[in-house]
């Protein structure tokens, strides 16, 4: 086949009265493409491909379901399928990766309120902490989680978004609300969801107990719907704008304290949504919180390492030795 240019040239150059010769002389082409095109009398398409299958349809629903699992990319997707007999290009997959996620992006869905006590959402913000002369010399970490009900709040400044600040996070938010919701909301974060598969969730083994010793049940958000998760995601931007532009950062401590006051100078304002104070609508919320347990969880770092048979274990790139009757004891826990 042939670029639709060099048809052009062949009739072009026909019409100025040239012998086929001439045209292939001056197109470098064989006489018998020449012939060929010029019998057709234009109406040969150079690329037909209305009959030609895709490499890719066959792959169409697994991809598809593998996008409604998580926010998988296109070079993911890619890799998985060459195992499985795809013998297509990599751009052939991007471009249909591409209008699947555009399309779930354009999904509406319906606003919803949760009665009392019954959800949480939980979320991360990141902002940046700079110097008097506007340039970026660190980056915290806002813990959020909001109640669904009545929009009470609970913020936390950390500086590191490990599984332990994260869990304990979670303690202080409790013990400020003086209770526990039913179920909590997040994004798909490595601290909650390990992955999901054939639409399975993998919990992170710490993060479970945790939900077990608390007694509320974990949920996360679908790909691609930031917006179902809309109760913690716009209050990121208005404290951004109301209480971080201007602040003068000192130290993690002093912020959390200045940050917990301007949250509660505001519970008596009336919410946009609800159209009811959240501190009237907190009040109404707080008997149905679960109680807290009677013991904290820890939420120290657990390592779990093999003891070898000459009882050494190995952390943190060394090697230590431990007991032959803890050795014999970690063989049997």
């Amino acid at each position: 086949m042939i670029t639709r240019e060099k048809t052009m040239d062949i009739f072009v150059l026909k019409k100025k009265g040239l012998s086929n010769n001439a045209i292939c002389r001056q197109t470098g082409l064989n006489w018998r493409t020449v012939d060929k095109y010029l019998k057709a009398d234009g109406d040969r398409k150079p690329y037909d491909t209305t009959n030609r299958v895709s490499h890719l349809e066959g792959y169409y629903p697994l991809i598809e379901n593998w996008l409604e699992d998580d926010c998988y990319t296109a070079t993911w997707i890619y890799d998985r399928l060459k195992p499985l007999g795809y013998r297509g290009g990599y751009d052939q997959v991007k471009r249909y990766v591409r209008g699947i996620k555009n399309a779930l992006s354009r999904k509406a869905y319906v606003r919803f309120e949760t009665d009392p006590g019954r959800q949480a959402q939980v979320d991360f913000g990141e902002f940046q902490v700079c110097d008097e002369f506007g340039r970026t010399v660190d980056t915290v970490y806002l813990f959020a989680m909001i109640l669904g009900y009545s929009r009470k709040d609970y913020y936390e400044f950390i500086l590191k978004r490990d599984m332990e600040r994260f869990l304990d996070c979670h303690i202080h938010a409790f013990e400020h609300f003086d209770g526990i919701p039913g179920e909590i909301l997040y994004d798909r974060m490595k601290n909650v969801l390990i992955r999901q598969l054939a639409g399975k969730l993998e919990w992170n083994k710490d993060f479970y107990s945790f939900c077990l010793h608390y007694r509320f049940g974990p949920l996360v958000a679908p790909p691609y719907a930031a917006w179902v998760k809309g109760k913690v995601e716009r209050p990121f931007h208005y404290v951004h704008e109301n209480f971080w532009r201007g602040y003068s950062f000192r130290d993690i401590e002093t912020a959390n304290r200045d940050i917990m006051d301007w949250a509660a100078s505001r519970a008596t304002r009336v919410h946009g949504t609800t159209c009811e104070r959240i501190d009237v609508r907190f009040e109404r919320e707080r008997p149905f919180l679960g109680e807290l347990p009677e013991h904290w969880y820890d939420t120290s770092l657990k390592v779990y390492r093999t003891v070898r048979k000459d009882c050494t274990v190995a952390y943190g790139g060394k090697t230590g030795t431990c007991s032959p009757i803890a050795a014999w004891a970690a063989r049997f826990c």
